[in-house]
């Protein structure tokens, strides 16, 4: 067998009882097209025009609960993100039912639902100029197979925080903007800290280039 990830092979190996060495690790590729040179003025004027945000803290992903999407809004209103001019853009499809997500959404006050944006069928082209435009990418999910979405956003070269759960426990090149899902204080401080600090040019092209170096279709 062939799987992305360690924590997918150790999963393998719990529920389907097969041997460490029948089971061969091939990890997913980030297209080369995140890592092209761009201009961010021009992304973000291309997203502001077509959509009508700016300023934007970005999570991309499918909505079901074990993606955490309760913790990154919850820490976006106990913060007053909004008062600061912040726009929180949720991308992604809702593949298993939220209750508990959809009775927050529904009770925001009618001041602070304009700044929460949700589209569920972004395609490729705009997938990447939201990367682009983007302030601050942020990966709450409590468990994945693999995570791309951290990645891609790296590759562009913006400020990532990434939970440091299942397969994403891989990814320590972020250091101090790895953290635990289940921490909500934590977590809530370090989304403060994140908005608040301008991250040195050479940070985030030595991340990109981590993730250029290991994680290509062309080495997969």
């Amino acid at each position: 067998l062939t799987t992305v990830s360690g924590y997918s092979k150790i999963s393998i190996q719990k529920y389907f009882g097969i041997k460490d060495e029948d089971i061969h690790i091939i990890p997913n590729g980030i297209s080369n097209l995140f890592f092209a040179d761009y201009d961010k003025a021009k992304a973000k004027d291309y997203i502001k025009s077509k959509f009508g945000v700016e300023k934007i803290i970005l999570f991309v992903s499918r909505v079901e609960p074990r993606k955490n999407h309760i913790l990154l809004v919850q820490a976006f209103l106990d913060l007053k993100l909004y008062e600061r001019g912040y726009n929180l853009v949720l991308l992604g499809h809702k593949s298993i039912t939220t209750p508990a997500f959809d009775v927050l959404m529904s009770n925001l006050s009618g001041e602070i639902k304009p700044f929460i944006f949700m589209n569920s069928n972004t395609d490729d082209t705009d997938l990447l100029e939201f990367y682009r435009a983007a302030e601050v990418f942020v990966y709450p999910s409590m468990a994945e197979g693999f995570g791309i979405p951290p990645l891609e956003a790296t590759a562009v070269k913006i400020p990532v925080l990434c939970s440091n759960t299942s397969a994403m426990s891989d990814f320590a090149f972020f250091g101090e903007d790895h953290f635990d899902p289940g921490n909500y204080i934590l977590f809530k401080d370090k989304l403060a800290g994140i908005v608040n600090t301008i991250h040195g040019e050479h940070v985030l092209e030595n991340r990109a280039a981590i993730v250029q170096q290991n994680y290509n279709w062309e080495r997969s």
